[in-house]
């Protein structure tokens, strides 16, 4: 289990990149973006024990894929950017997919988030 001391880390020592934009498809406007969360392990190394060992590592990956709280907080980040990038409008609920890896001493995580996106009620009644 990820304790709230070692999630907080995770998203302090964070970088974040986003990208995304609608797209209208068969009448339809859908909201696709994708959301990288990058952090280097030897900064997250300072408060979270056991990174310099495979096992550690495959530990924290377990731990990020059970955590209910990290995957909230990445979902959040996801959609406030998607929000941010299509001000006039409305997203419905979303299909996410989050993604956790260890790659060349960096925790990247990665959400893929589809929406569809409406237009907003003042648009639409215009």
């Amino acid at each position: 289990m990820l304790d709230r001391a070692a999630e907080e880390a995770i998203f302090r020592h964070a970088r974040i990149l986003s990208e995304g934009a609608p797209k209208r498809a068969e009448g339809a406007t859908q909201f696709f973006g994708s959301t990288m969360v990058t952090v280097d392990l030897s900064a997250l190394g300072q408060h979270v024990r056991g990174l310099h060992s495979e096992a550690g590592r495959a530990r924290l990956l377990a731990c990020i894929d059970g955590s209910v709280r990290v995957h909230l907080r990445l979902l959040r980040l996801a959609r406030a950017d998607a929000w941010s990038r299509c001000p006039d409008g409305e997203l419905g609920t979303a299909q996410v997919e989050v993604r956790a890896s260890i790659q060349g001493g960096k925790l990247l995580m990665d959400v893929d988030l589809e929406a569809p996106l409406h237009r907003a009620l003042a648009d639409v009644e215009t």
